[in-house]
């Protein structure tokens, strides 16, 4: 009987007693690692929205933190994110699946860029580097429109959008108060401020982030109100939402405005103006009276009502908007960022017209440039200063039509859909995205956006975008009836 009572208790204890002499003897690492990948496939298997959320969140880190092999965080979530995915659907989890439109749309546009890779004339792992960014923006699109199937999923993305840009926000705020940066981002030789630039290093790259986040925020701001104005039952949480989301959007606006980006600003006013048309008749009337104040905002600026710094910045809009020949003007500290910008937009005219169709190849500007550049500039930035013009010349008149043709089809299907909405967070998630095309569209006339992964916030917000409208379908009575409501 004692023998019997011996092996029970061998039986029982010794997968203890063998993990705990292995924490004694092997390095911690091993340790984390080993129970990591349990936990991992636990956690994505319960809540597979993590996956896209950890994709999201980790972009304002990129630069910042380097894992073992030269992996970047967001890279590393890319990868997790793939293994991820085959979990989640290894385990019988539901999805979502991906509106056939958007999958041709996103088809074609990566097709575009494999065709011009292939006939890439000068450095053609450039240009797989390129489709490879791409293809982590396609992951995240899809992570998003696949796994986002409840409330708490659209909640978990949301909220690592706009946590992660917004405390990069506030580091860009921290930045221009105290003039943390180069001494070529001042805003003013006699001012100790410098231009935002958060965890991006570029200003203007961090504008586009912002741009990226603010108008979802905005988005649900506005659809949160409605709810405390129409619905007792979810008066407190709505003014929760609002107030969190309000606050978020104020944070981002006031970082856009410390980068100085000019062509952010713009891409800001067309977002708000995209938001007020989308949001309904009250919100048209704002346009007209945010008009209005942008006209004051330029005279006072013409007066010299405003500080000098800022005044100046807003009458050097109109010299990005006309600007000089480069060939013609003496360079001079104040038109030097004009004429540069010039010099590379004419670059890419070049380029496109000496390649038309399938262009110099995606990620080869830069290669291409000394071929095609305007004396004294001949410093590739990496792009012309222009989304449109840079997709034209490094994937031709193809790439630039699958990509206008993958932003314009999913603009279009969500504008149709917006006014036939019933749940309010799949009104404020659309409404958002409403606001990011538009605001990114104007923003990219003057800049690149699609760098940096910056991309994958953006696929990210149309994916969410387009769980939001499938299940807002099938929770009030459309196609099928989805497993719930969003709220």
């Amino acid at each position: 009987m004692r023998c019997g009572v011996v092996a029970s208790w061998h039986e029982r204890w010794w997968p203890a007693l063998l993990a705990a002499g292995a924490a004694l003897v092997l390095p911690w690492w091993w340790l984390a690692g080993v129970l990591a990948g349990p936990v991992a496939a636990w956690l994505m298997v319960s809540v597979p929205a993590v996956l896209p959320a950890a994709l999201v969140a980790s972009v304002p880190l990129q630069d910042m933190v380097l894992l073992p092999g030269g992996l970047s965080v967001t890279q590393a979530c890319a990868v997790a994110g793939v293994l991820g995915w085959v979990v989640v659907r290894g385990a019988g989890a539901p999805g979502g699946g991906w509106p056939p439109v958007a999958v041709l749309a996103w088809a074609g546009w990566i097709g575009a860029l494999v065709l011009a890779s292939a006939a890439a004339p000068l450095d053609r792992s450039a240009a797989l580097r390129e489709v490879a960014r791409w293809g982590v923006a396609l992951l995240a699109w899809a992570l998003c429109a696949d796994l986002v199937t409840r409330r708490r999923d659209a909640a978990l993305v949301l909220a690592a959008l706009l946590l992660s840009a917004t405390a990069a926000a506030a580091y860009g705020l921290w930045q221009f108060a105290v003039g943390d940066g180069p001494p070529t981002f001042r805003i003013a030789a006699d001012l100790p401020f410098v231009r935002a630039a958060g965890t991006m290093g570029q200003p203007n790259s961090f504008a586009v982030s912002l741009n990226q986040a603010w108008p979802v925020a905005a988005g649900l701001g506005v659809v949160a109100l409605g709810a405390v104005r129409r619905d007792a039952r979810w008066r407190w949480p709505a003014l929760l939402v609002a107030a969190a989301a309000w606050a978020a959007c104020g944070v981002l606006l006031a970082a856009l405005g410390a980068s100085f980006s000019r062509g952010g600003w713009l891409g800001a006013l067309a977002g708000a103006a995209a938001l007020a048309l989308a949001s309904g008749p009250r919100g048209r009337r704002l346009v007209i009276a945010g008009a209005a104040a942008v006209a004051v905002l330029v005279a006072l600026a013409a007066l010299g009502a405003l500080p000098a710094a800022v005044a100046a910045r807003i009458l050097s809009i109109g010299a990005v908007l006309h600007p000089p020949d480069p060939a013609g003007v003496a360079v001079t500290p104040e038109n030097f960022a004009v004429l540069e910008r010039v010099a590379h937009l004419r670059a890419g005219w070049s380029m496109a017209g000496a390649h038309p169709w399938l262009g110099v190849g995606p990620g080869n500007f830069s290669a291409a440039y000394p071929y095609h550049a305007i004396a004294p500039w001949l410093i590739a930035r990496g792009h012309a200063h222009n989304a449109y013009v840079t997709i034209a010349a490094e994937a031709g008149l193809i790439g630039l039509g699958a990509y206008l043709g993958l932003i314009g089809s999913t603009l279009w299907r969500l504008v149709r859909r917006l006014p036939r909405l019933r749940g309010a967070l799949a009104r404020g998630i659309t409404l958002g995205c409403c606001g990011m095309i538009a605001s990114v569209a104007v923003h990219q006339l003057f800049e690149h956006a699609h760098v940096l992964n910056l991309t994958v916030v953006y696929a990210a917000v149309l994916g969410l975008a387009e769980a939001a409208v499938r299940h807002d379908r099938g929770a009030n009575g459309g196609e099928e009836r989805q497993a719930c409501e969003f709220w």
